[in-house]
Formats: structure tokens, sequence, C-alpha cells
């Protein structure tokens, strides 16, 4: 038993081959849903012949077990064999859910769950019902350990709201419940298209903490848009924040790239500029940076003139260079963003395997900022199933960058004191 908390574990991305073979021999696999996604994502077929045999290991781990090349779709591919072989019937959620309690080192321990978004609300209260129980066995088999069940909901403006309010009847009825996550498919879902469900989740008369997925995967804009994101999310009320690691991504790592963004998005990020235009302007010619800090400010004049371009062109969808200039300003912003973030007191889950089999994040990873700034940040596993990880082997990742036993001590102690419980009692 260990002296952290595991705040970032998604429940079925914790399975080892041994739970994926129990799957298989429980259930019929429904290989297509593997087979498509793997094709899709890779370009070529998926061997399954006698898969799940003790003998195919090796092949079963390269399929299962994802440590790049980094992209979203190829890190799918991985849990959509999950997928493929699980049913999430209430008797394997209860046996799944044991079993990951049973392994888990952690004094403490926060699981999500996300369910099909086409799952119809009888089903949604009966498995995460069934899910609900088998936190409160576990912590009974368990002693010593708090094992506690956060379900995830889709990032749907329609779907969402329903599903919340079956959460709510489970919570009224007794049910351990004690956040709501944001997770799966970032791009075309930002943070104001589900104002009204944050708002309806935050005035709840039970208490939940949000937990928010943003920032991590963020093909479809510009980076400044994906830090904005971060922000709005934090602003919007979200206790911990899930990777952000486009608040704190080394901007080198964009020089003289070239993104693409809606023209929409782009107009987003210039009318947020605009309006945070003094604090902005403020905080970057306070900023020790090198070069001109008055050549970082951003020019309103010159944001508005630019907005009045993109609407006149008729463009759907803008480019955005990052000179030497755009570069430093984007450092700027990203220190500035974090200065917001810390003022919300959101917490950012960090969680380096992922991020670096995912994003491809292999040197100077978020964190290291994080831990020079005011933000408050925890280490996750996120999916130790399939990156093939544990809390463990995440920090002796973070050693290998240089973070101090001090800072991993700090790091240990922020994950028993962020707790969902323990974030909303202050609220």
């Amino acid at each position: 038993m260990t002296d952290y908390a595991e705040l970032h574990s998604h429940l079925y991305g914790c399975l080892t081959l041994d739970d994926l073979r129990y799957l298989a021999g429980r259930n019929k696999p429904r290989w297509e849903i593997f087979l498509k996604s793997y094709e899709s994502a890779y370009g070529r077929s998926a061997d399954i012949q006698d898969l799940m045999a003790p003998e195919s290991d090796s092949r079963l781990r390269s399929y299962y077990h994802f440590k790049g090349p980094p992209d979203f779709p190829k890190f799918q591919s991985a849990f959509d064999l999950i997928i493929a072989l699980s049913s999430t019937e209430p008797g394997e959620l209860f046996e799944v859910a044991s079993r990951v309690c049973a392994r888990e080192p952690a004094v403490h321990a926060e699981y999500r769950q996300l369910f099909s978004p086409m799952i119809s609300v009888s089903e949604f209260e009966e498995k995460t019902g069934a899910l609900a129980e088998a936190m409160e066995a576990a912590c009974k088999n368990h002693p010593g350990k708090t094992f506690r069940l956060v379900m995830s909901l889709p990032r749907n403006p329609v779907t969402g709201p329903v599903l919340f309010e079956s959460v709510r009847t489970l919570k009224r009825a007794g049910k351990n419940i004690v956040g709501i996550d944001f997770c799966a498919q970032e791009e075309g879902y930002p943070p104001s298209l589900l104002s009204d469900l944050l708002s309806a989740i935050k005035s709840a008369e039970e208490r939940y903490s949000i937990l928010y997925h943003v920032g991590e995967s963020f093909r479809d804009k510009s980076v400044e848009s994906a830090v904005r994101w971060v922000v709005e999310a934090a602003l919007a009320g979200a206790h911990r924040l899930g990777h952000a690691a486009a608040l704190g991504m080394d901007p080198d790592v964009f020089r003289g790239s070239t993104r693409e963004e809606l023209a929409s998005e782009r107009l987003d990020q210039i009318d947020f500029e605009i309006k945070n235009y003094d604090s902005i302007r403020e905080f970057i010619l306070a900023r020790p940076a090198p070069g001109s800090a008055a050549a970082m400010v951003p020019n309103k004049d010159q944001l508005s003139q630019e907005a009045r371009d993109i609407r006149a062109s008729g463009k759907k969808v803008v480019s955005v260079f990052y000179s030497p200039e755009r570069t430093e300003f984007l450092r700027a912003f990203q220190d500035w963003a974090m200065s917001q973030v810390a003022a919300t007191g959101a917490v950012v889950e960090c969680c380096p395997a992922s991020n670096q089999a995912i994003i491809g994040i292999t040197r100077n990873h978020p964190l290291l900022r994080f831990l020079k700034s005011n933000v408050r940040c925890v280490i996750g596993a996120d999916d130790p199933g399939i990156f093939d990880t544990d809390l463990e082997k995440e920090f002796e990742t973070v050693r290998k960058w240089g973070v101090s036993e001090s800072e991993i001590a700090q790091l240990k102690k922020n994950s028993l004191e962020f707790t969902s419980e323990k974030l909303t009692s202050v609220d």
C-alpha cells in the first residue's frame, strides 16, 4: 500500500492481458470493431487468428500495448480491442472493477467509465449501479483503501444532460459516485458547448467533481486555441484538468510549422485575446523573457483587422504559421494562461506515458513548466494496461526528466489532497 492516490485512471484501460483473455472467454468478441479501427488507423489489416491464445502474447502486446507513433486514432484502436472483447453487462463490470481494485497499490483510487453514447437510460443506470456496488465491495474487501467511481459523460449537449440526471438518480439512491468526467474525442467539442451542463453539475445539490480532458489532442487547431480551451474549462468550473498538455508544451516544438484551424476557431481566439488584452499585455510586459517583451504584446488594432479580413475572405479554414516571433508570443501566452488556471484552483493531471505515446512528447514535458509555476498538478497513469505502466513507473519517468525527490513527494501529497471529495468539500 502506497502513500499516494491514483486520480486519473480509466477502468477498462487498466486491463491486463489476462483480463483481455477473461473477456474473450466470457463474451463473443466483436472483432469487426477492432479490425475496422486498426485498419483505419494503420492502413493495414490486423491478424486476429488465435490472438487470445497464450502463445500469442507478443502479437497481443503489439496490438494492445501502445507506445506510439503519436496519433489518437492509433491509440483508439488499442482501446477498441477492449471494446471488441467486452460486453459491459453488469456481471462483467463488477468482475472487472473487482480485479482492477484488487491489484491497485494506491491507498485511494478514482476510476472513470465511459459507456457508448447510444446507451439507453435504463442500461446506463443498471451498469453504473453495478460499478458503484463493485467499488463499495472493494472498499470492504481491502481495508485501509478507498475506491471511488467517476462517470464519464459524452461531450454532447443533448445526451450529456440526460445521463447526468441518471447519475443524480443513482447518487440520491446512495450510490457513491464522486465525479463527472468528460473524455474521449476532444476535437470539435469546445468547453463552451457544455457550459449549461457544467453549470448544472456545479449547482447540483449533490457534490460532484468536474474532471475535464482538454488540451490533450488538438490536431484541428492552433496551439493558442488549444491553450484557450484549457483556460475556458478551468473558468467553467473544472476541478481537475486531464492532461492540459497544450498549456505547457515547449513552443519550440512548433517553431517553423504551420497549423490549420477553422476560421471560426481563429475568430474565437482573436475575440479572447481582445477581451483579455489588458491582462495579457500587463503580464507579458512584467515577464522576464528573452528578446523584446514589448514586441510580443498583441496589438488590438492588428487583431481586429485580422478578424475583419477573415470574415471578408469567406474562408472556412485559416493557417497559423509559427514564426520565431509567434513562437515567443505562444510561450508568453502559455505562461499567462497558467496564471489564469492557477487562479481558479484547478488541478492539472499529468500522465507521462500517455502523453509520450499519444502526443509524442519525449522531452520538456509540460509538467516541468507546471512545477515552476503556481499550477497545482498530480501524476496519473491514465490507461496503465494499454500503456504498460503504473504510477511507480510514471514517477521513475519524471525522475529521469530531472524532477527532484522533494517535487515527487509534493506530487504524491497533492494526489491525496486533491481527491474529488476533498475538492468539492471546499466549493
